[in-house]
């Protein structure tokens, strides 16, 4: 009978198998525990009412502050303050960066070279502040730096993940005006190459798609969250923290579209990344406003959302047409109408007010989409409070020459869930998050 004897080679063999399948295991469980997301996070600002985050930037990592906004073509930081960093490297023109940025031109700085200014021909872009709509012209320099971003993953937070090329512009100091004290420069989530939503995906790869989702926060003394990737996006309760909630089961959709002929672009000679939705009904306590609905549509000039404004600004027709038919409302409930407060136009008295968890009990305000979503406002997102005697219909009348006739501005936001998922071309929204016991605050990783 024979038998069969091992050789040194089937040992080998063997071994060899066995430390691929332990080393496959370890693949796995490391995947698995990474998170896979990023998140940043979001202040208001008391003085301007902008939101701002913060990013470590370069090599020392510095951690600079930026005013968020839903527009503009990337980030960009202020050069003229001095910026040290051993990683900053200007974007070559002609470079495999210069053509991703989709960018035409170049320039040379002839002054004193330093970070926003190197002798020699450099990819050129316009960085726009999209608080005051000033840009700088001829150029502003087009980089590359390490930056340092926080992640998570469902309710557990995760290292700090260095990503080594962070696609930026270099701006004057001047273009910091109109800004929050302290920023050094903007963060845009636009969905141009040079946003964060297609950087930060295009750094990490499929692992994190080009989706991001948006919290602000109602109040300087809270924290929001930018969360960039896939759900589950999980917060806790404001009263009983380990009761824990997946917020996108929440979500509503619509259609989400890029407009790249938008007045504003059309005036700042540029093409427009911002984010557009097909409104196409305002309606108060479920009734239809009248007004020339023909505004709405994208060729007469349509609707953006923008966390640069700080209250939703209307052309003046549909203002007075939302702020006669919410007055009327108000007087049916004897709310009595008080002197307005600039920048608000209706305001009225607390005397006969009375509040719920939602806010100030009033009448409430609807947005329809052409594909028949609906988005309800109550008295948290609609009113504003400016003196402990009287509160306003915190919507703006942005005047008759308005281009973009509506644009939904950051106190209808505050406290909403958005997603915006680049891929589908959808924007997800959920009702106030004070509905269910929560608020943007209560991110749980």
């Amino acid at each position: 009978m024979w038998k069969t004897i091992p050789t040194p080679w089937s040992f080998m063999a063997a071994i060899t198998r066995m430390l691929t399948v332990v080393f496959l295991f370890a693949i796995l469980a490391v995947a698995r525990s990474q998170p896979r997301n990023i998140f940043l996070p979001v202040t208001k600002d008391q003085s301007t009412l902008q939101y701002v985050t913060q990013i470590k930037l370069g090599t020392p990592p510095v951690s600079r502050s930026l005013v968020v906004d839903l527009g503009g073509r990337g980030p960009w930081i202020d050069c003229d303050q001095i910026y040290k960093s051993s990683t900053y490297k200007p974007v070559l023109c002609g470079s495999e960066v210069c053509s991703f940025s989709k960018i035409q031109f170049c320039f040379v700085c002839y002054a004193t070279q330093r970070p926003g200014c190197n002798n020699t021909r450099i990819c050129d872009i316009i960085p726009i502040n999209t608080v005051t709509n000033n840009f700088f012209i001829p150029a502003g320099e087009l980089a590359t730096d390490k930056v340092s971003v926080k992640t998570f993953s469902g309710a557990r937070s995760g290292p700090d993940v260095i990503l080594p090329r962070l696609i930026l512009s270099c701006a004057p100091n001047a273009l910091l005006e109109g800004l929050a004290a302290g920023t050094t420069g903007m963060a845009y989530l636009d969905g141009s190459p040079n946003g964060l939503p297609n950087q930060f995906s295009s750094a990490i790869g499929s692992r994190l798609p080009r989706i991001f989702a948006l919290c602000l926060p109602s109040t300087p003394y809270k924290r929001g969250a930018i969360l960039f990737g896939n759900p589950p996006y999980i917060f806790h309760a404001n009263v009983n923290k380990s009761n824990q909630q997946d917020l996108s089961t929440e979500l509503t959709y619509t259609r989400l579209i890029i407009n790249p002929d938008s007045p504003e672009s059309i005036q700042r000679g540029v093409r427009s990344t911002e984010y557009y939705v097909s409104l196409k009904s305002i309606l108060v306590n479920k009734m239809p406003v009248s007004f020339n609905s023909t505004l709405l549509t994208l060729a007469s000039g349509g609707t953006k959302i923008s966390t640069a404004k700080p209250y939703t600004v209307l052309e003046t027709s549909i203002y007075k047409s939302l702020a006669s038919a919410f007055s009327k409302h108000m007087a049916a409930m004897k709310i009595t109408k008080v002197a307005p407060v600039a920048p608000f136009t209706e305001c009225f008295s607390t005397d006969n007010l009375a509040y719920t968890a939602l806010g100030p009990d009033v009448p409430v305000i609807g947005l329809t989409f052409e594909d028949g979503a609906a988005w309800e406002m109550y008295g948290y997102n609609s009113m504003a409070e400016v003196s402990k005697r009287a509160v306003c219909l915190a919507f703006v009348d942005g005047g008759s020459a308005m281009g973009t006739k509506v644009v939904i501005g950051g106190r209808q936001l505050e406290d909403v869930l958005l997603q915006f998922d680049l891929r589908a071309s959808r924007l997800g929204f959920t009702r106030s998050l004070i509905w269910g016991d929560h608020a943007c605050e209560n991110f749980a990783a």
